[in-house]
């Protein structure tokens, strides 16, 4: 278990201040009861007294404050067992009320007034133990669906069950927490009963607004059933992860139109009849015009004519996506030159596996770490793709050349090659041909250089009509629901 898993009971912080001032007040009170024995000094003594008071009530307000705000500052350690407790509003309230009754009652020798102070001590402890009560026996739980996208609403399904046999629970809280490099999120469901024996299952709704791995929990019950004076909460280790993956766009007609064979990609890719061997089609009768290179003799001797191989050539064309992530790598800034390149790539990469599942894609990363893959293009590969994509980030110094080397070995003879790049299109050039320098091999398939910049992906990446980029300026959004009840 790792250090930050172990709880230890955290102290008071209390100023110095406020228990300075609370020994004056003390002391004025007790000089004014000394004094009190005597009249000559009966008025004096009334005064001390209250000014005591006074000072004491003002110290136990300080006190109080300083604690809560500590409490701000810092997650609340548990003080019994994996508990936490902690004073609310009323409580605090009630705390004051209570030290009140009970100064007046030992000055007036009231016992009434001593009797309300117990009454009102009794219930304070009351509620104490009915929200330690309340923890006992409760199991919460997490559902998430699977991989979601920058910008679409997820789902989350909570589930608190009630193991007790006899004893209902009111008033259950299930926090959640979400936490990725730049924030942090807290979102809540309100459990209003769950019987015994049972359980209840709420949700909440969050719309991530950046791409990345973000983790999910602990869970953390939490009460104040049933006076609200003392909030109590215990934590479920029920942890998952999830990974949002980059936003995917819709290629314009101008970016297919610009490519290789524009026309046989619009037509998704139709094969037809040629002289190219590219896929064997089927073995026919010898027609005038045929590359004799082309007899199958075997079928011939068997059906005593010229039989040839038939072939159709296809289009379809293989992709080599590089992408050059150069920026700033704190995680706190949110490039949008670094995202609107992640998302295109993303856009790039769903589009070719959809329409030319018989070619191949190679996919280069240069950012804080470095990624290369090849293989047949398809559906099944895009989420792994999408998963890389949506954990890189920007680096000051991308392993540009080293990249560029191993996607340059790839010998497609029909293929893309395609470089996104968050610099200049010439800056880039420059380092790449000075890499080639060192090893003229390096540009003997150049690349087609595209800028990250919003004019030129404007051209060429859409948003549909109804569609907004998101994953640039958007943060993270929760709405909470407590419906969906279900035993």
């Amino acid at each position: 278990m790792s250090d930050r898993n172990v709880r230890t009971r955290r102290p008071l912080a209390i100023p110095v201040r406020v228990l300075m001032a609370l020994l004056i007040g003390i002391g004025l009170v007790a000089a004014g009861m000394r004094l009190g024995q005597s009249v000559r000094t009966a008025d004096a003594a009334v005064f001390l007294q209250i000014g005591g008071m006074l000072v004491c009530l003002w110290a136990l307000y300080e006190g109080t404050r300083s604690i809560r705000l500590s409490n701000l500052a810092r997650p609340v350690r548990p003080m019994w067992g994996n508990r936490e407790v902690s004073l609310t509003s009323e409580g605090v309230v009630l705390i004051l009320i209570l030290l009140t009754t009970f100064i007046a009652a030992f000055l007036g020798k009231s016992n009434l007034l001593l009797l309300v102070f117990s009454f009102l001590a009794a219930t304070f402890l009351l509620n104490g133990s009915v929200t330690n009560l309340m923890l006992d026996k409760n199991r919460g739980r997490r559902k998430l669906p699977g991989n979601i996208m920058v910008g679409e609403t997820l789902a989350v399904e909570v589930t608190l069950g009630n193991k007790r046999r006899w004893l209902s629970s009111w008033m259950m809280v299930l926090q959640d927490q979400i936490r990725n490099s730049r924030e942090i999120l807290q979102p809540r469901v309100l459990f209003p009963r769950v019987p015994a024996g049972g359980e209840r299952s709420g949700w909440y709704q969050v719309r991530f607004g950046q791409r990345g791995l973000y983790e999910f929990g602990p869970l953390k019950l939490i009460t104040r059933f049933p006076l609200g004076f003392v909030e109590r909460g215990t934590l479920i280790e029920e942890r998952n992860t999830i990974i949002v993956h980059p936003r995917v766009g819709f290629l314009t007609p101008l970016w297919r139109n610009e490519t290789a064979d524009a026309e046989d990609l619009m037509r998704h890719s139709r094969s037809r009849v040629g002289t190219h061997d590219d896929d064997f089609h089927r073995l026919r009768e010898y027609r005038t015009g045929d590359n004799p290179k082309a007899i199958h003799w075997l079928s011939t001797a068997r059906n005593n004519e010229l039989m040839v191989r038939e072939y159709h050539e296809t289009r379809d064309r293989d992709l080599i996506v590089f992408l050059d992530l150069f920026g700033n790598p704190d995680p706190q800034v949110i490039d949008q030159q670094v995202e609107r390149a992640v998302s295109f790539a993303a856009t790039l990469i769903v589009d070719h596996c959809r329409r030319n599942r018989g070619a191949s894609i190679a996919i280069g990363i240069a950012s804080e770490r470095r990624f290369v893959w090849r293989g047949p293009a398809g559906p099944n590969i895009v989420p792994h793709l999408l998963d890389e994509l949506s954990q890189a980030h920007p680096s000051a110094d991308p392993p540009v050349n080293s990249v560029s080397r191993e996607l340059q070995d790839i010998q497609w003879s029909k293929c893309h090659r395609l470089l996104i790049t968050t610099r200049l299109a010439g800056d880039l050039r420059r380092i790449l041909e000075s890499a080639s320098d060192r090893q003229a091999s390096d540009l003997r398939h150049p690349f087609k250089i595209i800028e990250s910049s919003h004019e030129v992906l404007a051209r060429y990446l859409s948003w549909g009509t109804e569609q907004s980029e998101y994953g640039t300026r958007e943060r993270t959004s929760l709405a909470a629901k407590t419906a969906g009840v279900s035993k």
